[in-house]
């Protein structure tokens, strides 16, 4: 009896442990993970009003795999939505500038520089349909030879990083990355 009080109870356990690391995808399907967390004690106010701006810059030098700040950036969405917080209430952009200019590239212009599918195009065209403004700079774009042609469709370009972060920043949005 007590070996089966034992497993029963190693078995309960178990589960709940395994119940309690579920990655769930409230918004942004199959990126930016966020693992159910059942015993946090502060979440954000859904009553507050969220604006973050995001920026990354760094290259990656395996072009076939995700940029991972793209996939970070995912998670904020995710645990923002998965926390309560509203989709009214959240809003978020990002921007992308310097080496990371290549993650928002087409499909055909990708292939051309770098001899592969652009890793990158199913999760940015994923955060402009969930409402996250993502803004490519200008300058980067410029100095990279790339052309508004060249860029997947929908994204905004800025004169700058400089200037669409502060002008975000101005208009009371908090950076983050």
């Amino acid at each position: 009896m007590k070996s089966l009080l034992l497993t029963l109870g190693f078995t309960l356990l178990l589960a709940q442990v395994t119940f309690a690391q579920q990655e769930v995808f409230p918004v942004i399907k199959g990126y930016g993970s966020v693992i159910d967390m059942p015993f946090e004690t502060i979440k954000p106010d859904p009553s507050l009003q969220y604006k973050l701006l995001a920026e990354a810059f760094s290259g990656q030098k395996d072009k076939t795999e995700l940029y991972d700040p793209l996939d970070y950036f995912a998670r904020v969405v995710n645990a923002h939505a998965h926390a309560g917080v509203p989709a009214e209430n959240f809003k978020m952009s990002i921007v992308l500038f310097s080496g990371s200019v290549f993650t928002t590239l087409n499909n055909a212009e990708f292939q051309k520089r770098f001899g592969t599918d652009n890793p990158n195009l199913e999760l940015i065209q994923k955060f402009q349909d969930a409402g996250v403004d993502v803004f490519v700079c200008g300058q980067s774009m410029m100095k990279q030879d790339i052309m508004p042609e060249m860029l997947i469709e929908g994204l905004k370009i800025g004169s700058s990083r400089i200037t669409v972060a502060s002008e975000h920043l101005t208009n009371g949005f908090v950076s983050i990355y």
